[in-house]
């Protein structure tokens, strides 16, 4: 996957070879509308960046109610 044309600060500091690396490294997934990507408690598994749409991220109280 390249990450041409994307502004992405969290690689800002990252020289050429060093972007070519990471994006070697990934993997495009397009997801549906309302999937879940990851629920808490999950064990991490990498990590997501977005390229266009939107997420929303929700957290399920005590009392079983979605907060967002």
């Amino acid at each position: 996957m390249s990450f041409e044309g994307l502004h992405i600060p969290l690689f800002e500091g990252l020289d050429e070879s060093e972007r070519t690396l990471v994006s070697g490294l990934a993997t495009r997934i397009e997801y549906d509308d309302g999937a879940v990507l990851i629920r808490e408690g999950d064990p991490g598994r990498g990590l997501f960046l977005l390229a266009s749409g939107t997420v929303a991220i929700a957290k399920q109280t005590i009392e079983g109610e979605q907060e967002t």
